[in-house]
């Protein structure tokens, strides 16, 4: 099977399993600034964006930047994931992260799509997902004075690792966002 049928079949298999949650309910908005529709789910009592952000932020990537492949989610740099969310939503934060975590008992899952550099080279395909967490979630480091973001990881063999050990700076690395409503 190709790639993307792999992708294809893994995103039916966790659409279903969310569905079939019972503290998960499923709904969907309309991005008004390029009509994209996404499926929501309500965790808690927060609604979450059930699939990766698609909006095309000038410099945001697709899967080795093949064009076909973006309806699976667009790669963003730090800069872009703080302004990719549409209007009314938001780059969630590692405590939001943590309490999803916390409502659906580590069985939330994800396609694991890795992650993309600058270059448009992406990585850890099928092993991986990688998101960005909102801007509160800032580190300095005061010896290179530039800025580390943060970012929430998931294994496929691990599950959720918060705070990878590797620096994800902004500049170089792109991954997917998503988004929680206001």
């Amino acid at each position: 099977m190709t790639t993307f049928f792999l992708f294809f079949r893994q995103l039916i298999i966790i659409t279903l399993a969310l569905v079939m949650c019972t503290h998960l309910h499923a709904s969907s908005i309309t991005d008004s600034r390029d009509g994209e529709h996404y499926t929501t789910i309500k965790i808690g009592r927060s609604e979450w964006m059930a699939e990766n952000l698609r909006y095309n932020v000038r410099g945001s990537r697709c899967i080795n930047d093949i064009k076909k492949l973006c309806n699976l989610g667009r790669y963003y740099s730090f800069d872009m994931a703080e302004k990719a969310c549409p209007s009314g939503w938001h780059l969630p934060s590692k405590k939001e992260w943590n309490s999803i975590f916390e409502k659906v008992d580590n069985t939330f899952d994800l396609i694991l799509l890795g992650y993309c550099f600058d270059e448009g080279k992406c990585f850890d395909l099928d092993k991986n997902a990688y998101f960005w967490t909102s801007s509160n979630d800032y580190e300095w480091i005061v010896n290179l004075n530039v800025v580390k973001a943060h970012a929430v990881r998931f294994e496929s063999a691990k599950g959720i690792l918060l705070n990878p050990p590797n620096s994800f700076f902004k500049a170089q690395y792109y991954f997917n966002v998503r988004c929680v409503k206001n």
